[in-house]
This record gives C-alpha cells, sequence and structure tokens, in this order.
C-alpha cells in the first residue's frame, strides 16, 4: 500500500511562490525538515495544473526517493565528458531528451550540494542551446533543494560560486520544523536532539553537545558488553547502568538480535562488513535474482530488456539485481509499503523465516526494531521514463549491517553505529552520519574525536549569506 501525499506546514506559502509568482526558489535547510516531502507536493500540483514538470536529483537513490531521474540524464548530458559541442551533437541525436528539454517548464532538483560548478553551467548550455533561449537555464523556472552543509562535489567547487547562480534570482525558503525528529511521546527529547545537529552542522558543537555524543560512545561499549555476553547481561540487568538499560529496553531482542546498521565513511569497508556478518550465519543461503520487465507506456508493447542497459544500470542504484539473505540476517527495508504503521523505506529489521508460496514465490518473514513483524513479498520497482516503463520485481529488503555515510544520506535510520574520528576524511560526513538517526538513543559512536566535526568553510559563508 503506497502512502498518501502529505502536506508540510511550510508548502502554503511555497505554493504562492512557485504558481502565483512563478519565481525560481531555493529550499535549503537541515536533513529531516521536509524539503523531499515538498518536492514531491510540488510535483503533484504541476500535474493537476497542466504544468509540464521534471523531478531531478544529483544521485539516484535521491531520485527514487522524490520519484524522478538524475539530472545528468534528464539533460542527456551523461557523466559529461568531452566538448560542449560534442556533448550537444550527442544529445541532438536523442529525440526524446530534446523534446523534454524543450518541453520542460519548472524544473526540480534535489541534492543540490553534489552538483559541482562545471556540471551546473554545462547545463545551463545545454538547455539555452535547445530552448533557443538566453535565459538562465533557457527559461525554464526551477526548484532546487539541498544543504550546502551535507556532501560536497566531487573535484569540483559548488555551484553557488557560478555567476549563473546570482542570473537565476532564487527565491530562498529555509525549512525549519524538524519532521525527522518529532518525537510524539516525549517532543522534548526530538527537539533537543534537532538543536544539537544543528551546532553540529554548523561544526560549532559547544561543549555540552560535545559531553552529549560522549555519553553515544560509552553507550557503544556498554552496548558491545551486553552483545558479546548476553547471558550475562540479563542476569545482571538490575545492576547495570542506565546505559545499557535502555539498550536492552529499547534495542535489543535477545532471541535474534537487531543490531545497528553501520555507517562507514568508504563502500569497500561497508561491502567488507555486510559480507563478514552474513557468513558468520550458519543458515541456508537464499539467492534473489531480480525480474526485469519493459514496455512502451504508449503502445504498452513489451520491450527487450536486453536493450534496455542504461535503465538496468539505473535500476541497480536503488535496489539491487541481486539480493542475497539469510533467516537471521539484519535488513533494511528499501520501498514504503506502509508507513503509518512504521514499514517505510529505511525501517530495519530481522528475517525470522524465508519460505515460497503456493506459486512459488517467495516470502520474507521480518521483525522490525518497533516491534511488527511482517511478511514482506517481491514488489514492483519502476522507472518510467522517454515512453518507457522499466520495471524491477525484486524482495524490497538489502542487508542492514552496514551502509556507507554517503548513501545513508537518502536514509532515515533508528539505529545506527558510526565512527567519528580518524575514518571522518571529508567535512560534513560526521553531520551527515548523525543526522540519519532520528534520536539520540538510537546513536551509538565506536570513536569520537570533536576535532573531526567540521564544516566546509565555503558552504559554512554560503549558510551565513542567507541569514542576512
Amino acid at each position: 500500500m503506497e502512502s498518501k501525499i502529505l502536506e508540510p506546514i511550510e508548502y502554503k506559502g511555497i505554493k504562492k511562490i512557485i504558481f502565483e509568482h512563478k519565481k525560481n526558489l531555493l529550499l535549503h535547510s537541515l536533513g529531516g525538515t521536509g524539503k523531499s516531502q515538498v518536492l514531491i507536493c510540488i510535483k503533484r500540483d504541476c500535474e493537476l495544473k497542466n504544468i509540464k514538470c521534471y523531478t531531478t536529483s544529483t544521485t539516484g537513490v535521491s531520485a527514487f526517493n522524490i520519484r524522478g531521474s538524475t539530472i545528468h540524464r534528464f539533460s542527456g548530458i551523461g557523466i559529461g565528458t568531452g566538448t560542449l559541442d560534442l556533448i550537444k551533437k550527442k544529445i541532438s541525436k536523442n529525440i526524446d531528451c530534446v523534446k523534454r528539454i524543450k518541453d520542460c517548464q519548472l524544473l526540480i532538483l534535489d541534492e543540490i550540494s553534489m552538483l559541482g560548478l562545471k556540471t551546473f553551467e554545462l547545463i545551463d548550455k545545454v538547455f539555452k542551446h535547445f530552448r533557443r533561449s538566453r535565459l538562465p537555464f533557457g527559461g525554464i523556472q526551477v526548484v532546487i533543494s539541498g544543504d550546502f552543509l551535507q556532501l560536497p562535489p566531487v573535484g569540483d567547487e559548488y555551484c553557488f560560486e557560478s555567476n549563473l547562480w546570482e542570473e537565476l534570482d532564487f527565491e530562498v525558503i529555509k525549512m525549519k520544523r524538524p519532521y525527522r525528529y518529532l518525537n510524539m511521546k516525549n517532543p522534548k527529547i526530538g527537539l533537543k536532539h534537532f538543536e544539537l545537529l544543528k551546532r553540529v552542522r554548523l561544526g560549532k558543537p559547544t561543549k555540552e553537545d560535545i559531553k552529549l555524543l560522549k555519553t553515544r560512545e560509552d553507550a557503544y561499549h556498554e552496548y558491545k558488553k551486553v552483545i558479546d555476553n548476553p547471558v550475562k547481561s540479563i542476569s545482571e540487568y538490575t545492576k547495570i547502568n542506565k546505559n545499557v538499560c535502555r539498550i536492552i529496553e529499547k534495542f535489543v531482542d535477545f532471541e535474534s538480535v537487531i543490531k545497528p546498521t553501520m555507517l562507514f565513511s568508504t563502500k569497500v569497508d561497508t561491502n567488507a562488513f555486510n559480507k563478514n556478518e552474513l557468513d558468520k550465519i550458519k543458515e541456508k543461503e537464499y539467492v534473489f535474482i531480480a525480474k526485469d520487465y519493459a514496455s512502451n507506456t504508449e503502445t504498452e508493447e513489451e520491450l527487450d530488456v536486453e536493450d534496455m542497459k542504461y535503465y538496468k544500470e539505473n535500476m541497480d542504484t536503488f535496489i539491487p539485481n541481486k539480493i542475497v539473505l539469510k533467516e537471521k540476517a539484519q535488513v533494511i527495508l528499501v520501498k514504503n509499503i506502509d508507513v503509518e504503521i512504521g514499514l517505510s523505506n529505511g525501517a530495519r529489521g530481522i528475517v525470522l523465516e524465508i519460505k515460497m508460496n503456493e506459486d512459488n514465490t517467495p516470502i520474507v518473514k521480518v521483525l522490525f526494531k518497533h516491534g511488527i513483524t511482517e511478511n514482506i513479498p517481491i514488489c514492483d520497482f519502476t522507472d518510467e521514463f522517454n515512453k518507457i516503463k522499466y520495471i524491477r520485481k525484486q524482495i524490497p529488503l538489502i542487508l542492514g549491517f552496514a551502509s556507507t555515510i554517503h548513501k545513508s544520506q537518502g536514509m532515515t535510520l533508528d539505529y545506527a553505529s558510526m565512527d567519528l574520528g580518524s575514518s571522518l576524511f571529508q567535512e560534513a560526513l560526521g553531520y551527515v552520519a548523525l543526522s540519519r538517526v532520528r534520536e539520540l538513543d538510537g546513536i551509538l559512536i565506536v570513536k569520537l574525536i570533536p576535532s573531526k566535526i567540521k564544516a566546509n568553510k565555503r558552504g559554512l559563508e554560503f549558510e551565513e549569506s542567507l541569514n542576512d
């Protein structure tokens, strides 16, 4: 069951800027403040008003979250290599790409911090050429969303350093309501966590913030004692300190231990950790191979998926073709199934049972951290673009022992373990890791080096300029 589209409180004012004033818009806010939900609402209202709108993002995962495609794919620039003339020539051969550039009235572009200046200006030149317009972005109205104090572009300057940025003359909205961190049972807890994250984002944690984060480093060491010797922990339940009590009460099921997702800075470490943890489980291995289908959206004619390499590769970025699971494996749900009961993208759990239905389709029984046990079936993942509908049927579960911090930028986690020490090779990594988790009690810190919690200087200057 798909979730309903909910409107953030700020959306009423945002609608006026876009649909009445026809202004370009920059949504620049912390993670978890509802930016992605606003973008989905804008897309919905464009469809109702017959405005040709395309949703894009800088990464495959974030594009999938807002039901769109990557900006590189939409614009036809691909990885953006080669001369401008060669790129124009390549795009001109793609009739559908040229048509969508010409037809587009409003372009949504998410996760803007990772779009470099060179790519930003290249897209502008391509749009001007094919729309035969000297206006910024060829006259397309632009809604840009993101946070320049999160992950920066690789090997390039920030796009706001381009002269083009000023020409686009953005109306700025800073969303401030901490939707991700709202704790209805105890609002003060969620607000305290959010205020801490606001200071960490700026690279300015207070002594009290560091002291609070240190308690999560202590909690990690206590957690290790619980996990390494659960029998002893249970027998000493009334004797141990409050950190361990909270871990036992909130996060540990001793029959099937739900461990925190470990956030790593590198993909190599993540893959190795997931494989090692899976190999430790002495249960039968189940291999789930996806079934892919493609069709023409106008004629409904079935197409050969072997000719759809680009679509396949794009689909691989958010749901693998091959998934290996075992009973007792830790998993992350990667599709919204029933948001109201907590079965949303990012929900974590443990596999209790894998069995086959009468029609020989698999069912994976999962115990989720919030206590719900649910049978998870094969689901459809759809990528619709250029009159082609590409469907992948796959189990919506990936191994959840570990994730990269970069990939987690598109997730909301309830429980994670992270190294905030020497492994933080890039500014903002510490903030991104911490801000993925809904509440402080869901964070375990393997190592904390306060001096490693930094904000990018240029990103910080931009943030401060928005406050002027």
